[in-house]
């Protein structure tokens, strides 16, 4: 079929399923306005591909690109449209959503073979097809995972043979597996298909590093450390994932393991050469200053403060071009404990944002937590903290921060009901706490250390905290 044809037919689709919809799904009025607002723009998104490609094909080179992005948002608003109506979901439209399934593949294969030949002077503009050859697993996987729709993907995975898969192959049977027991809220079984798909793929970090990362929430941070310890070791682990251990590290208190983490990270941007944070997040890396930060929590936690200010006097001499009268600016009370000429710094900064018209407060609550520290009385810090306002320009967990510092004010004035509420409300908004980035520039290392005593005797199901996912 030609890719318009292919088109009018999902449009054809598409207009059964809302009449479908509107005729036998019960939803709420809200869901309902949703559902009917996600397939009309489906159908005028592909409208729009239609005219894109005639529009290419009278020779405007470019429009294949809209051609790609008008594909890819009527994909994806699909997908939303069908996890809003999974529960619902029956025989009908899972037919219906096969047969779309198959005209998206069909399209996207006609698009790319355009798209390649359209820029064979650019190879770095170049897509691939997907090779349906390649993990047979990989495409079940894909016709219901990004959907939600996992118990018709559980039924189907039921169905798979373990013998004859190629390794890659059983790699992701274990691991969508996994993914799908955790996320069904059987944590303990979704070790035990870890574990045994680590004996089996020793050498698969992603396999270590989800059984890690559940072994970790069933509180069994030793064993779990086995396995972060061995996901570590590997040269060529993602920067974000390491920050993720680093984080865990933390909250478990091992801190020198953590420490070296963190160092292994900062050589890399040494040998970049760079620190300017436009740059190294071009090449996939967190801003330098997030891992100072993380660097400064570990040096003051091993009691080596000495490391965070060696490193500011090494960056300065190797990296330049950086801001770092801002990171000092920061060190220097997060480690001697006296804010007074940091309050001053932040309110000289407020008259700047104000001017500017700029967020307010994650100055007014720093300034709210430093003057709370200080207070002579409950009432006096709790005053403090409720006054400073955030706006919805703000962060939003800048409100987790003022329940903190409520619940260290309460703490330190023997107000143990407060305490406890507050520390109740923190750990449903912010159940890993805060990490180490925030702990440096907040002052927060003295309280956590008190709530992280709580979070080791917690245990956490599947979907709190850091979560299980397949990586499609």
């Amino acid at each position: 079929m030609e890719l318009e044809e292919i088109v009018r037919k999902k449009i054809e689709i598409t207009k059964k399923i809302f009449e479908y919809v509107k005729a036998n799904i019960e939803l709420n009025e809200e869901d309902n306005e949703m559902a009917i607002e996600k397939l009309n723009y489906i159908e005028e998104i592909l409208m729009e591909l239609i005219k894109n490609f005639q529009t290419f094909k009278e020779g405007e080179k470019m429009y294949i690109h809209s051609c790609m992005n008008n594909y890819e948002w009527t994909r994806l608003t699909y997908i939303a449209f069908v996890k809003l109506l999974k529960h619902s979901w029956d025989d009908d439209l899972e037919n219906w959503r096969l047969e779309i399934y198959k005209l998206y593949d069909a399209s996207r294969r006609i698009l790319v073979d355009v798209h390649n030949k359209a820029f064979e002077e650019y190879p770095e503009e170049r897509r691939e097809q997907y090779n349906e050859e390649a993990n047979k697993v990989q495409n079940i996987i894909n016709l219901y995972y990004p959907y939600e729709l996992f118990y018709l993907l559980k039924a189907k995975l039921n169905e798979i043979k373990e013998e004859g898969l190629k390794s890659h192959e059983l790699e992701s049977l274990f691991d969508i597996k996994g993914v799908l027991e955790a996320r069904f809220g059987d944590i303990n079984r979704a070790i035990k298909i870890y574990k045994n798909a680590c004996e089996n793929m020793p050498d698969s970090l992603d396999l270590n590093y989800k059984l890690a990362l559940l072994l970790e929430k069933n509180g069994e941070m030793d064993t779990a450390f086995k396995y972060f310890s061995k996901i570590a070791s590997d040269e060529d682990l993602n920067v974000y994932i390491t920050l993720t251990i680093v984080r865990l590290y933390y909250l478990w208190g091992y801190y020198t393991e953590g420490l070296e983490l963190i160092q292994s990270i900062l050589k890399d941007y040494y040998e970049m050469g760079i620190i300017d944070d436009h740059l190294v997040s071009m090449r996939g890396y967190p801003f330098y200053g997030e891992i100072f930060a993380n660097l400064a929590v570990f040096a003051k936690l091993t009691k080596n403060p000495n490391l965070a200010f060696e490193e500011i006097e090494k960056a300065k001499k190797e990296l330049k071009s950086y801001p770092f009268e801002r990171l000092e600016d920061e060190l220097n009370p997060f480690m001697s404990g006296d804010w007074t000429e940091r309050i001053e710094d932040l309110e000289k900064e407020l008259k700047q944002l104000k001017e500017h018209k700029s967020p307010l407060g994650y100055n007014l609550v720093l300034i709210a937590l430093i003057r709370a520290r200080q207070a002579s009385s409950y009432d006096e810090a709790i005053q403090n903290l409720s006054s400073a306002k955030i706006t919805e320009n703000d962060f939003p967990w800048l409100k987790d921060i003022v329940n903190l510092g409520k619940a260290e004010a309460a703490s330190r004035f023997n107000k143990n009901e407060d305490e406890q509420k507050y520390q109740k409300e923190l750990f449903e908004k912010q159940p890993l706490l805060f990490e180490p980035n925030h702990v440096f520039r907040f002052g927060l290392t003295e309280y956590q250390e008190k709530l992280k005593k709580r979070y080791q005797t917690m245990k956490r199901d599947s979907r709190t905290g850091i979560t299980i996912e397949y990586y499609l």
